[in-house]
């Protein structure tokens, strides 16, 4: 192995695409034990590799530490020079690029940084680098960065009027990652003075932390920013190039940040029954070459009986509640294309995980020509009228992109909503 990247499971790293966008296609995975770890680094028959958990600290004794490292206590890019190892953190590097390019300037501001593992760490160290006013490391239990950082505050979840007058909330925990998409760290609606957050999470995309930062105006990033830059800074040392952004880079690193975000991203078909959702969906999802699903089928599956029948036995209250069980669960899988239910939309927490993952694509077609058989709710056009006023408004509201379903060639609908997703 020339360049590589040593953890315990790494099945779904990005690492291999990202390395071989920034020009080696030779990158390789290496899942190691402690033992395999330890043969590694003293046969060091590798030029450069990355670290991820468990062992950015279990490395360290075997190398050279540069000085945001040591601070920090953690390692995640190895260079071998002459049968030297040195060790470097480009975590840093990725973090304080994620926020520059979101906006997020944390000059003069009270930072409060929940979590306290080694990315709560990254971000006390940039925090503390740009000048922040106050740091508070908040955490479920007592941690240790205070020892590290003298002038951190710490404080817990059970005293919020400590950091309540937070201006940047960044999220280095788990919560709100998948699977357990519906758990968000806080509930911004406290923080008045909130004016930015940050989740290092990026599976989902937008976690409901984000979410509600987005809904409240304020600033936001999630993590693959800095999942993407830590790896190109990685490289530079690699290479034995200074760790910093080249001009002509920059639109390397944010290509392959779209790349990945288009790869992991669903396209969710919204609109009016017999809109053309399961058609023109099919066809985007052989285009795309990803998994199709149906709403409404997997709403069969799972309950045994048709929506239709469904609503007719125990009436649409009880459907919308089931319903929304099947939407939460497909919409948090990735790389799909999900064709939902006419009514999908009208709860708040089916939209809110419709968009967590997902770029929302509004079919919309003349009402004249939808399909109205089996459909209890729309079975004539005085109810498909009722229905078109109440969601129409929420579908364009919802949806990032729309399209106008006209009668003909669905082939050339399909390219058309392919067009304008790709502009996203």
């Amino acid at each position: 192995m020339r360049y590589g990247l040593l953890g315990e499971t790494l099945k779904h790293s990005f690492s291999p695409q990202i390395h071989a966008a920034f020009g080696i296609p030779d990158y390789e995975i290496a899942e190691l034990s402690k033992e395999e770890l330890d043969i590694l680094l003293r046969q060091k028959t590798f030029q450069g590799v990355n670290v991820t958990i468990p062992y950015k600290e279990a490395v360290i004794p075997y190398c050279v530490q540069d000085d945001v490292s040591k601070t920090i206590g953690s390692v995640n890019t190895i260079v071998n020079r002459d049968g030297t190892l040195y060790a470097y953190n480009t975590d840093c590097l990725g973090f304080l690029y994620m926020t520059n390019v979101a906006g997020i300037s944390f000059t003069g501001k009270k930072v409060a940084i929940l979590g306290s593992g080694g990315t709560a760490k990254t971000a006390v160290y940039v925090a503390r680098e740009e000048q922040a006013s106050e740091i508070v490391v908040v955490s479920r239990s007592r941690n240790q960065i205070s020892e590290v950082f003298k002038e951190v505050e710490t404080a817990d979840y059970f005293h919020p009027e400590l950091f309540a007058d937070a201006q940047i909330i960044v999220n280095t925990t788990p919560l709100g990652m998948y699977p357990n998409v519906d758990t968000k760290a806080l509930d911004l609606s406290s923080f008045a003075k909130a004016e930015a957050v940050v989740d290092v999470v990026y599976n989902p995309l937008r976690t409901k932390l984000t979410l509600q930062a987005q809904a409240l105006g304020l600033k936001c990033t999630n993590g693959l920013p800095m999942l993407v830059a830590q790896a190109y800074f990685a490289q530079r040392y690699f290479k034995g190039e200074e760790p910093k952004v080249k001009d002509d880079d920059e639109n390397l690193l944010q290509t392959v940040i779209s790349a990945i975000e288009k790869q992991v991203r669903n396209v969710v078909l919204i609109g009016m029954p017999g809109s053309g959702k399961s058609t023109i969906g099919k066809l985007l999802a052989e285009r795309l070459g990803c998994a199709f699903v149906d709403s409404d089928e997997a709403f069969t599956r799972k309950e045994g009986i048709t929506p239709e029948n469904y609503i007719l036995t125990h009436g649409e209250a009880a459907f919308r509640d089931a319903e929304s069980a099947v939407i939460k669960e497909l919409t948090k899988e990735k790389s799909q294309v999900i064709a939902t239910g006419g009514g999908s939309v009208l709860r708040e927490e089916n939209r809110l995980a419709m968009r967590q993952n997902g770029v929302i694509v509004y079919l919309e077609r003349e009402l004249c020509k939808l399909a109205t058989d089996n459909r209890p709710l729309s079975s004539d056009m005085d109810k498909l009228n009722k229905l078109y006023e109440t969601r129409h408004p929420i579908y364009v509201n919802l949806a990032d992109v729309s399209v106008e379903v006209k009668e003909g060639d669905v082939q050339a609908m399909a390219q058309e909503v392919l067009f304008l997703l790709e502009s996203l």
